[in-house]
C-alpha cells in the first residue's frame, strides 16, 4: 500500500503536546509560553531545544529526538508513552487516524493496516488483502469484492473499537455544500411537515474511502459516530441545561459510544442521565439500547467521574413477550419511561431491514407483534415501523399493544418540531439507507441528520 505522503510510521507528537500544554496551563492558572518550556528543557535536563524547533514539533513538521521526548514528558508531567500515543498521517477529507503504540503487536497491526488503506483512498488490491491476511480471490468478481469490502471494513472497525487506532474527524471533513443541497431537497419534500422544515439540519461528513468501494468501505458508521460526539458536545455547550440523553440501539449509535475515551471528549463536566429509548426483542446482541447506555455510562464515568453519570435500564425487566401490556403496568418500567419525557438529546440510527423477511419483522412476529401491512414497511423509529411517507404502521392489536416498549414517537416529533432546545440526532451512512433515512425525516421524528457523503448523494438521487 503506498503511503499518502511517505510519512506513515513517523513519530508525530504535535497534538499530544497541545493537550499537555493545555493541561499545564490549567494547573498553573496561566498560559505557558514556548520559550519557558524550552528554557526548562535546556536548563533542567540539558537537552538543546529552541522555540523554533519546538514550534516545528508542535506542528508535526519535525520528529523529536529521544532526549527531547523524555525531557518534554518530564516538563509536562506526562509519560513518554502519552506523547508517543499518536503515530499517523492525515487522511483525505479532513479525516485523521492514529496508531496507538502499546497496541501494535504483530497480531493487531492488520487492524490498522485495513483502516489506513481504506481511509487513504487507495483502490482494492491483492497486496492489501495479503497484508491483512484475507484471501483476495477474484477481484473482478462483484460478489467477491463485496465480501472483501465487508472484511476490510470489519477489521478497520475492530481496530477503532479495540483502541488499536484512534479516529479523528474535524470540521475540515464536512461537505457544507453537499449538506446544503440535501437539506434543501428534504425541505422541499411535500411529505415533510411544515413545522419541521425550519428546524431540520443536515451535516455531511466526507467519506475518504475510494469510490470503487460500493458501500464506502463500511467506514460511514465510524466517521459519523466520531463526529456525532462533536455535534453533541456543541449542543451541550450551547444549552447549559441539557444533561439527559436517550440512546437507541444499532451499529451507528454503537460506533459513537465506542469511540468515547479514544480521543478528546469536549463535553462539559456536568451530571448526565442516560436512558435507553426502547427495549429490543433480541438477545445475544451487542448493540442494544440498554447495552449502549451501560457502555456510555462506563466510559463517561471513567472520564468525568462515576458520581456524575446515572444510567438507567429496561433490560432488567425481561425480553419483550406477548404480555408486554402487563409489563407496561409495572411501576419500575413506567418510572424509566416517564423520565424519557425529560430528555434533551435523543440519538438514533435508521435501523435494520424491514422487508417482510427482514430480521426485525421476523423477530416481531415471533413475539406476537406482526405488522398489519408488512409490505409497506420502510424503516423504524426506535423499533416502531413506518412507511415511506413516515407514517407509523400499526401493529396487530390482538394483544392490545399499539407500539413497543420505549419512547413515545409523538414525543420525538415534539422534540424535533415544537419543543425548543432539543436535539434529535439521526446517524446514518451508505447508499442502502437513503429511502429509510428520508422516511424518518418525512415523519418529522428528527431535527438533525448526520450522514456521510455516500448517503447524501444517494438521497439526492431519489
Amino acid at each position: 500500500m503506498p503511503a499518502l505522503d511517505g510519512k506513515i510510521g513517523e513519530i508525530r507528537i504535535g497534538q499530544r503536546l497541545l493537550q499537555a500544554e493545555s493541561a499545564l496551563t490549567e494547573r498553573q492558572g496561566h498560559p505557558v509560553a514556548a520559550r519557558e518550556i524550552c528554557k526548562e528543557v535546556r536548563e533542567t535536563f540539558g537537552v538543546p531545544l529552541s522555540p523554533s524547533t519546538y514550534s516545528l514539533l508542535r506542528s508535526d513538521r519535525r520528529a523529536p529526538t529521544v532526549q527531547q521526548l523524555v525531557a518534554l514528558s518530564r516538563v509536562f508531567d506526562v509519560t513518554p508513552e502519552f506523547l508517543l500515543g499518536e503515530l499517523g498521517v492525515e487522511g483525505r477529507g479532513g479525516v485523521q487516524w492514529a496508531r496507538r503504540m502499546p497496541a501494535l503487536s504483530p497480531n493487531r497491526t492488520r487492524f490498522v493496516t485495513a483502516l489506513e488503506h481504506l481511509l487513504s483512498g487507495d483502490p482494492l488490491s491483492k497486496e492489501v488483502c495479503e497484508a491483512v491476511g484475507v484471501d483476495a480471490g477474484d477481484l473482478d468478481d462483484s460478489d467477491n469484492r463485496d465480501r472483501l469490502e465487508w472484511e476490510l471494513g470489519r477489521l478497520a472497525q475492530s481496530g477503532v473499537f479495540l483502541g488499536v487506532a484512534e479516529l479523528m474527524v474535524g470540521d475540515d471533513a464536512l461537505d457544507t455544500d453537499l449538506g446544503a443541497r440535501v437539506v434543501d431537497k428534504l425541505r422541499k419534500d411535500p411529505a415533510l411537515p411544515e413545522s419541521a422544515k425550519s428546524r431540520l439540519k443536515v451535516t455531511v461528513v466526507k467519506n475518504p474511502v475510494n469510490k470503487a468501494y460500493k458501500f464506502g468501505g463500511h467506514m460511514g458508521p465510524l466517521i459519523t459516530g466520531r463526529f456525532g460526539l462533536e455535534v453533541i458536545a456543541r449542543f451541550l455547550k450551547r444549552h447549559a441545561h441539557a444533561s439527559q440523553m436517550g440512546l437507541a440501539g444499532g451499529f451507528h449509535v454503537a460506533s459513537l459510544v465506542r469511540q468515547v475515551g479514544y480521543g478528546d471528549l469536549t463535553w462539559p463536566e456536568r451530571t448526565y442521565r442516560l436512558y435507553p429509548l426502547g427495549i429490543e426483542p433480541f438477545n445475544k446482541q451487542i448493540s442494544l439500547a440498554d447495552v449502549l447506555v451501560g457502555g456510555l455510562a462506563y466510559r463517561l464515568g471513567a472520564l468525568l467521574g462515576q458520581e456524575r453519570i446515572q444510567g438507567y435500564t429496561l433490560r432488567a425487566f425481561g425480553y419483550l413477550t406477548d404480555d408486554g401490556d402487563v409489563m407496561l403496568r409495572q411501576r419500575s418500567i413506567t418510572t424509566v419511561l416517564d423520565q424519557l419525557t425529560e430528555i434533551d438529546i435523543a440519538v438514533m440510527g435508521v435501523g435494520d431491514s424491514l422487508t417482510p423477511d427482514g430480521p426485525l419483522q421476523r423477530v416481531l412476529a415471533t413475539q406476537g407483534y406482526k405488522l398489519a401491512s408488512p409490505d409497506e414497511a420502510m424503516a423504524d423509529v426506535c423499533l416502531n415501523p413506518i412507511n415511506e411517507t413516515g407514517a407509523l404502521l400499526p401493529l396487530n392489536k390482538h394483544n392490545r399493544v399499539e407500539q413497543l416498549i420505549g419512547v413515545d414517537t409523538e414525543q420525538l416529533r415534539r422534540m424535533s418540531q415544537i419543543e425548543k432546545n432539543k436535539l434529535v440526532l439521526l446517524l446514518a451512512s451508505g447508499p442502502r439507507k437513503a429511502r429509510s433515512a428520508r422516511a424518518i425525516v418525512r415523519g418529522g421524528f428528527v431535527n438533525h441528520v448526520l450522514c456521510d457523503d455516500v448517503l447524501a448523494r444517494a438521497i439526492l438521487e431519489l
